[in-house]
């Protein structure tokens, strides 16, 4: 199993992780170690610090990788791989390449290179091209857009690929919290701190309704993952929002919180949203792949246009004209949806059971 930091194996992956120890399987995990590593040796994995550049786009580091998973490979002798991330996804299948060996990747999201049009973006498209080429390998996407997108780019085949709902949600782990009182809405951004996750607009919408004295807090926490330091300190010296900083634990976020706001351009499938509506929280999204399919516009939250602050301030006020009691119903529908459509046990299942048939074809090839 690879992805290209330790934590999203355990945040995510951390119940595919116990099923298949539950059925007997050693399990690898090959990330960088962001500070999860011993988390997923107490799992019980075997975990590898990697050399994966999350953000870089080094050739000559990207080259020291392909070696690196070529050498693991060897070393470990797996059954069969899962990836997860662009740079496993695509390096680990090349590795992969004239072993035989069955590859289940998960497609994530398709990442800065789809959203925006970059020079190296026909790169990506041929090393995913030539990753995605053998029989071995099943592509896993979390929204039917980017399925659609990599078909049309004959990046992938129609019989090799199908669509699951993100990651899903551990529906335990995030059981529905009280809805919270008072006059002052509190609307919550939880995530990596980025342009493409709508953080400009965000602020920007903060801004006027702090200007318009609306009782509203806007509050974010997370990581910077891009320049924005700057930007969001001034924003809270000036009284716009709140920024918590990085926080291990979110669940006590989500329950101070009325309603989960994320701006994003695109995603594979939100995780916030997902969690925040296993916790019974309304959602406000922009309408985009990875994010309308968790929101019933009007019914568990509100879609607005994406990169545009003035329609994402919009639906932010939308919410604060509803009832404290209609706020509280639109949580407990964002709970039945994550309960209906998103359990990630149903999720750990298919994955499983497409190990299991991948293994079986393989067989009478490993046995000839």
């Amino acid at each position: 199993m690879a992805s290209n930091a330790a934590s999203v194996i355990y945040w995510f992956r951390k119940e595919l992780i116990e099923a298949l120890l539950r059925k007997g399987w050693q399990v690898f995990v090959s990330a960088a170690d962001d500070g999860f590593g011993p988390e997923l040796t107490r799992l019980g994995a075997e975990f590898i610090n990697s050399p994966v550049d999350r953000r870089g786009a080094n050739p000559a580091r990207d080259l020291r990788l392909l070696w690196f998973y070529r050498r693991l490979l060897r070393a470990v002798k797996p059954e069969a791989v899962l990836t997860y991330t662009i740079k496993p996804n695509i390096y680990l299948n090349l590795a992969a390449l004239g072993l035989k060996l069955p590859v289940i990747s998960t497609v994530t999201g398709l990442g800065d290179s789809f959203i925006n049009d970059v020079f190296y973006k026909k790169i990506v498209f041929f090393l995913y091209r030539l990753a995605f080429a053998s029989k071995r390998t099943a592509v896993v996407f979390q929204n039917r857009e980017d399925r659609g997108i990599m078909l049309a780019r004959k990046l992938v085949r129609e019989g090799q690929s199908m669509v699951l709902p993100g990651s899903g949600v551990n529906i335990g782990a995030f059981p529905p919290k009280p809805y919270p009182a008072g006059d002052e809405v509190v609307f919550l951004y939880a995530g990596r701190l980025m342009f493409n996750k709508g953080i400009r607009e965000l602020l920007a919408a903060a801004r006027r309704l702090k200007e318009e004295g609306r009782p509203a807090k806007v509050r974010l926490i997370g990581y910077y993952d891009d320049d924005l330091k700057e930007e969001v300190e001034e924003a809270q010296k000036q009284g716009w929002i709140e920024y918590c900083g990085f926080q291990r634990e979110v669940g006590p976020y989500m329950a101070a919180s009325h309603c989960v706001v994320l701006p994003s351009y695109k995603e594979g499938m939100s995780n916030t949203l997902l969690e925040a509506a296993a916790s019974g929280r309304p959602l406000i999204a922009c309408d985009v792949s990875g994010c309308r399919e968790i929101i019933d516009d009007g019914q568990n939250g509100f879609l607005c246009r994406p990169k545009d602050a003035d329609s994402l301030r919009a639906a932010m006020c939308a919410f604060m004209a509803l009832s404290q009691e209609r706020r509280a119903e639109m949580g407990r529908k964002s709970r039945e949806k994550a309960e209906k459509e998103f359990d990630r046990a149903l999720v750990t299942a298919k994955i499983t059971a497409e190990i299991e048939r991948q293994l079986a074809a393989a067989q009478p090839e490993r046995l000839s």
